[in-house]
């Protein structure tokens, strides 16, 4: 590791500190039943810690996630929720002084929090954009070779990763087993892109970052037996989507090798340009998404039909029409 390059993550590390200390950072997950999840990072000292707000009809409580009282920078955090088990997951980054930032995982069942695991680290790398999801089937075969169906929690998380070597999406497959982190899987995501895809002549360099591309998203299938990845390819300046769907084999789960997924163009959407923004996005059926990015004073989106983007439009927010109101009625069209 040259000095040149170890200067340059560290020049990175402190640029995503400073950016964390000055925007927002959190997460907002509504489940089923109305309660409503608010995680964020927050200052604390010369730290960073998360705070988990829990809003059920009129009643709220707030109270710090654990891990992340004693020591050290926490940041990045992403919720999800496992309706069946009534549990809550928060996936999020953790960074000392050295020149590394370790990816944690923590549960919520009935009031009690799990202990942390180590879902990623590695040294030199920056990570940002984290986002977890929840699959709750998976294929195996019985005695007889026959295909069946089997309950089982398994968490998907992408992320952003930057170091020396470049810049791309990473992935992660999580087994629990009695409500505890049994293995984690780790790939780069540009091992589901088909070799004849990803050619020199496909990569030139864009001029200018677009940061719709270094925010992944997954989209767990309504039958929760899959997850779609949509994740950018800076070089060839494009957006990729996968569909991944664990399997068992032996008993033993894994994540398919083989899994391709094609590209689509990249939408005239801006993110990064406010201060609050962040891209989330809704799945619909046939292939349809919608993307779109809460700011403090509208809601912009694109729509894909399957095949191509609409242009980006805006809702403006107000005292009439709140964000979640645009996004409901979003999700609305897209059901359509």
């Amino acid at each position: 590791m040259t000095k040149r390059l170890v200067l340059l993550l560290v020049v990175l590390s402190l640029a995503g500190l400073a950016s964390a200390a000055e925007l927002p950072d959190r997460d907002v997950l509504l489940t089923d039943d109305g309660t409503l999840y608010t995680v964020e990072s927050i200052p604390s000292e010369e730290r960073r810690i998360l705070r988990l707000t829990i809003t059920r009809g009129d009643e709220t409580s707030s109270a710090i996630v654990p891990a992340t009282a004693a020591s050290e920078y926490h940041s990045s955090p992403s919720l999800a929720y496992d309706s069946e088990s009534q549990t809550l997951f928060v996936f999020w980054g953790r960074s000392g002084r050295s020149f590394s930032r370790t990816l944690m995982l923590a549960s919520l069942h009935e009031g009690e929090w799990s202990n942390p695991s180590v879902i990623d680290t590695r040294e030199y790398d920056f990570n940002t954009n984290l986002r977890i999801g929840v699959t709750r089937k998976i294929e195996d075969v019985d005695d007889q070779g026959t295909p069946v169906v089997l309950s089982e929690l398994i968490l998907h998380a992408v992320w952003w990763n930057e170091n020396g070597d470049g810049e791309s999406a990473r992935y992660s497959m999580i087994t629990l087993e009695k409500g505890k982190v049994a293995t984690v899987t780790v790939r780069d995501m540009t091992e589901f892109v088909a070799p004849y895809d990803r050619g020199p002549q496909d990569y030139s360099k864009p001029e200018t970052k677009n940061a719709l591309l270094r925010q992944p998203l997954l989209f767990p299938s309504p039958s929760r037996d899959t997850i779609d990845v949509v994740f950018g390819d800076v070089a060839a300046n494009t957006l990729r989507r996968v569909t991944l769907k664990p399997v068992s084999k032996g008993g033993r789960i894994r994540v398919p090798i083989g899994v391709r997924g094609g590209r689509m163009d990249v939408p005239q959407l801006a993110v990064g340009a406010d201060g609050n923004s962040r891209l989330a996005g809704l799945a619909g059926a046939e292939g349809r998404l919608a993307l779109y990015v809460r700011g403090d004073r509208a809601v912009s989106y694109a729509m894909f039909d399957g095949k191509a983007w609409s242009p980006a439009r805006t809702v403006l927010v107000n005292a009439s029409i709140s964000a979640e109101v645009a996004i409901d009625a979003l999700r609305d069209l897209l059901s359509q």
